[in-house]
């Protein structure tokens, strides 16, 4: 954990396949050595542990502020740990003790990150739906398939999942480029 926490990636691989680190160890926050790796911004030390972590519950692990890895990586920018992240099945609306996604993380502030809440919670989906014989039924418009076009929109959460992803690219390319 220490080595993580003080970005020694060679120390994090020796202890990773000689010692065999024990992942799941947490520190007095509840940090993992993942939580820590991310939040050195210390890439090449959290895909290390990445690569070592089998059980999936360490990839949602929460920290005392209810922060995930995702929410720690997403905030310093680390893309190659996010998308690494995502691939394991990281939960991308987990909400931290300040009511923020990982998405809202990317965000450069706390007041950026309430803003940017503010907007999204005001974005509803389209519920206009081309003319038919009969009205959708709520299960029909969750469905994830549809047998003939037109397409019917997709339930509100993912709408929010999808816009939220959209607008953490956008963030996430704007903070890259400066």
């Amino acid at each position: 954990m220490v080595a993580a926490d003080n970005g020694r990636s060679g120390a994090v691989a020796l202890l990773l396949h000689r010692a065999k680190a024990d992942l799941s160890l947490l520190d007095v926050n509840k940090n993992t050595a993942l939580h820590l790796a991310c939040s050195k911004a210390n890439e090449m030390c959290a895909m290390l542990i990445l690569k070592e972590i089998h059980n999936p519950i360490l990839i949602n692990a929460t920290n005392s502020m209810l922060q995930m890895p995702l929410h720690i990586a997403a905030r310093n920018g680390l893309a190659t740990v996010v998308q690494a992240l995502l691939n394991r099945g990281a939960t991308v609306l987990a909400v931290d003790e300040e009511g923020h996604t990982p998405a809202l993380a990317c965000a450069s502030n706390k007041a950026v990150a309430d803003c940017l809440a503010l907007i999204l919670s005001t974005m509803k989906p389209s519920s206009s739906t081309p003319s038919s014989s009969s009205p959708s039924s709520p299960a029909s418009t969750c469905s994830s398939t549809v047998a003939s076009p037109p397409p019917v929109p997709p339930c509100p959460m993912e709408a929010f999942a999808m816009v939220t992803a959209k607008i953490a690219m956008v963030l996430l390319s704007a903070w890259m480029a400066t």
